[in-house]
């Protein structure tokens, strides 16, 4: 009875199109996949073709007339502000540090926060912590994990813009937030 039933279903005009064009397309499929066409595969030297290398260096004309093209958008600064280097805080001032701090003073290194780094198949946050000598104004990015000493202050990560810094002095415990932002004191508004 089951055979019965498929031949009744079979026999069906529009069943014998979708077999056809089924067994079209099965057909297609296997000999694009499968046979090979020489012809069609067949990479030949003639197929390109080949040019000189193009030098990519710039004639001074072609440079100075580029460079011009950017004068009107350099902004030149003369302000005292911008040529002015932190030399450094001394020991009793870097113990009175404390608060949140976009920049910190650590013997003769000035620390500022650039970025918290999370990896992702670890889930171990690092913090990446611009560190300058202000005696040879040498500066290095370097990488701190969370819960590591940091110039023989505690670092903790406390979120993706801000760091703890914390060391036990003598009678205090001096905690300092370091942060990527500039720190804006708000001031009260004048009438």
């Amino acid at each position: 009875m089951r055979i019965d039933n498929i031949r009744s279903i079979l026999s069906q005009p529009a069943v014998m199109v979708g077999l056809v064009f089924a067994l079209f397309w099965l057909v297609s499929d296997f000999s694009t996949r499968f046979i090979k066409d020489e012809r069609k595969h067949k990479i030949t030297q003639s197929d390109y073709t080949f040019t000189d290398f193009v030098s990519r260096k710039l004639d001074v004309d072609q440079y100075n007339y580029i460079v011009s093209l950017f004068q009107p958008y350099i902004i030149k600064s003369d302000s005292a502000e911008d040529k002015v280097i932190p030399q450094g805080l001394t020991e009793a001032e870097q113990a009175r540090q404390a608060g949140l701090l976009s920049e910190v003073f650590i013997n003769d290194n000035r620390l500022v926060l650039k970025g918290i780094v999370q990896d992702k198949s670890t889930d171990k946050r690092t913090a990446l912590i611009q560190v300058t000598n202000v005696k040879t104004a040498e500066t290095k990015l370097e990488r701190f994990y969370s819960n590591k000493l940091v110039f023989g202050y505690e670092m903790i990560i406390l979120n993706s813009t801000q760091v703890q810094l914390s060391l036990n002095r003598d009678t205090q415990k001096q905690i300092i937030t370091l942060t990527m932002f500039k720190v804006i004191k708000n001031e009260p508004a004048v009438n």
